[in-house]
């Protein structure tokens, strides 16, 4: 009894060692120690829609595997929980690890510190398809030139190493197809009948232009018109070939003229200064003079009275004034 006893307590222990075996087994082995790598966490975040990629879609590097997808949800669940649900930002979250070993078998360290250079250099995450499937992967390349809009705003720090999500094929497509679904809306929307007649209206006036642009072309008036515009510009050459010493004798006069006008106008600051001066002079001699002028005014006025007064004796007894009074009458 005893000895049965010790023989399932036996038992049990290697089951619990052989347990513990394997969970260490498998802890190891997805810890990459046997493979000879090991494993990094990134995260992107999208705007839009993510169909076609879930846990375990793959990650490609310049198309080659190099990982999977862990998780995909919202950014709202995981970050600004502090803040109401409507005010957090609505991008879908999608963290997914790379295998180091596809890279030099770095170390943890040291591949995060590669990615974020890498980052720094334009390197992007793209949703691409794969074929008709509807699935989709994601593939790390490097952008050139990113495109307006691949990174997003955000308040919150990364827990994982961030890198932009740029739109790809996938992206593109949706966005070729909804733009096309609006253009067919836009049609679908048209008045086709109205259109079609406008558009007749169009090609008849059209029409009607270009037959009345050949009826001009072909009337005999066209070519006299054209004949006497030749004529015309060739006797204009004619009249300014025959008139050129003319007109260069008078562009000579003119210039000469021109540098006349040009010395005259140089001298004439001098002219209006020496003016001045004179006009200065002049006002100083009436004002020293003033008296005299004065007194000599005043005899000229008298002297012309007195002559007037002559004037008028004179119509009035020319002989009296030549010869004197008259003798006395004498009574007999």
């Amino acid at each position: 009894m005893k000895g049965e006893a010790n023989y399932y307590w036996r038992l049990g222990l290697f089951v619990l060692a052989a347990i513990a075996v394997v969970v260490a087994g498998v802890i190891l082995l997805s810890s990459g120690v046997f493979s000879g790598g090991t494993s990094l966490t990134l995260e992107t975040y999208v705007a839009g829609s993510v169909e076609g990629v879930r846990k375990g879609s793959e990650v490609h590097y310049q198309g080659i595997p190099v990982g999977a997808v862990e998780d995909v949800s919202l950014t709202a669940d995981v970050y600004q929980t502090q803040l109401p649900f409507d005010q957090r930002q609505p991008y879908v979250l999608v963290r997914f690890s790379v295998g180091t070993q596809a890279f030099g078998n770095l170390s943890r360290q040291a591949a995060h510190q590669l990615f974020q250079d890498w980052v720094a250099r334009g390197l992007h995450i793209t949703r691409e398809p794969r074929g008709l499937s509807g699935n989709s992967y994601l593939q790390m390349q490097f952008l050139t030139a990113a495109p307006t809009g691949t990174t997003l705003a955000f308040d919150w720090t990364p827990r994982y190493l961030y890198v932009p999500e740029a739109p790809g094929l996938s992206g593109d497509l949706s966005h070729v197809l909804q733009e096309a679904h609006a253009a067919l809306q836009q049609i679908a929307g048209l008045d086709l009948a109205h259109a079609g007649r406008k558009l007749e209206s169009v090609l008849q006036a059209a029409l009607q232009a270009a037959h009345d642009l050949q009826s001009l072309l072909g009337d005999p008036r066209l070519k006299t018109i054209v004949a006497d515009v030749a004529r015309s510009t060739a006797a204009l050459d004619s009249l300014v070939a025959a008139s050129g010493p003319r007109v260069t004798a008078t562009t000579e006069n003119l210039q000469q003229m021109s540098q006349r006008l040009d010395a005259a106008a140089a001298d004439l600051p001098a002219a209006v200064a020496d003016l001045t001066r004179a006009l200065d002079q002049v006002s100083r001699l009436l004002s020293s003079q003033q008296g005299d002028i004065a007194g000599a005014i005043r005899n000229l006025e008298r002297a012309a009275e007195s002559l007037r007064l002559l004037l008028e004796q004179a119509q009035q007894n020319l002989g009296g004034l030549l010869f004197g009074e008259p003798p006395p009458h004498v009574k007999p």
